[in-house]
């Protein structure tokens, strides 16, 4: 039978080689399309999305006014709101889709997370988190022509915010909260769309696998069991999480080159901020 072994950022996952982890009913619980409330399935995606980001982000420097000092940063956190109480959803994913296949070419933007949430009006509004520079004011005035292409007033409005995340450790858990965390939606209305997305990077990151036969697979588990690990099995999987050494260690450096060989683009704004 043999066993499928994924490199994953904290570890790995061994999975029995007949077995489909994308297509695997163990890992679906059936939510409503009408709730704001996430199947596990799309928790989990959204996790994984989380964890290659944070493991394909390096180290940056930016001067923050309000702080006046020079931060170390890895990964920011953006918002784009509308000034208006927008409720056409679908019309407002694609003023997002259309803004992102710009932010790929103007600002280098090719890996990221996004989330759709509703805010107390019962507006539609957008987070994301990449691990490129992008200046308030240019974040601003894109997002802002997108929505006069699409007749909303305002233009000049401050509808975006961008902050990069510094003095936090456990960056994917602290990244997990922030766009999992359902308790804020309480009592608002149900977001009719699509709920979140990521770039094609990290949506196909850790897909590759390491075939294991049977002959292979008793030797394998034995040089598992030395390592000092954490070790959960689920209805999908067994997990393995370990730090990565040797052998794993390259498969999880091949992933990652694989997320950041996406072809650099040139950027159209200067860096004056």
């Amino acid at each position: 039978m043999g066993f499928r072994f994924y490199v994953k950022p904290y570890g790995g996952l061994i999975i029995p080689a007949p077995c489909s982890r994308h297509g695997s009913t163990a890992y679906h619980t059936p939510i409503s399309k009408d709730s704001n409330i996430l199947s596990d399935n799309t928790k989990r995606k959204i996790r994984n999305a989380i964890s290659w980001l944070d493991a394909c982000s390096t180290e940056q420097k930016i001067y923050v006014k309000k702080l006046k000092k020079t931060v170390k940063w890895r990964i920011n956190i953006a918002t784009l709101t509308f000034p208006n109480n927008m409720q056409d959803d679908k019309k407002a994913v694609q003023m997002l889709s259309r803004w992102l296949e710009m932010a790929k070419y103007r600002f280098n933007m090719t890996t990221y997370v996004w989330k759709a949430e509703p805010q107390e009006r019962g507006s539609i509004h957008f987070h994301f988190s990449t691990n490129v520079y992008i200046p308030f004011r240019e974040l601003n005035y894109t997002w802002n022509r997108e929505l006069f292409k699409n007749g909303f007033d305002g233009t000049h409005s401050n509808s975006t915010d961008i902050q990069p995340i510094i003095n936090v450790r456990n960056m994917q858990g602290y990244l997990s909260e922030y766009y999992l965390n359902e308790k804020k939606h309480d009592g608002r209305r149900q977001i009719q769309c699509r709920k979140w997305g990521c770039s094609h990077n990290l949506s196909n990151a850790g897909k590759d696998y390491v075939y294991i036969d049977d002959n292979e697979a008793a030797s394998w588990f034995s040089e598992l069991s030395k390592w000092k690990m954490e070790f959960k099995s689920q209805s999908y999987a067994n997990v393995y999480k370990f730090n990565h050494t040797g052998y794993f260690k390259s498969l999880l450096n091949e992933a990652i080159i694989q997320i950041n060989g996406v072809t650099k683009q040139k950027q159209l704004w200067p860096r004056q901020e």
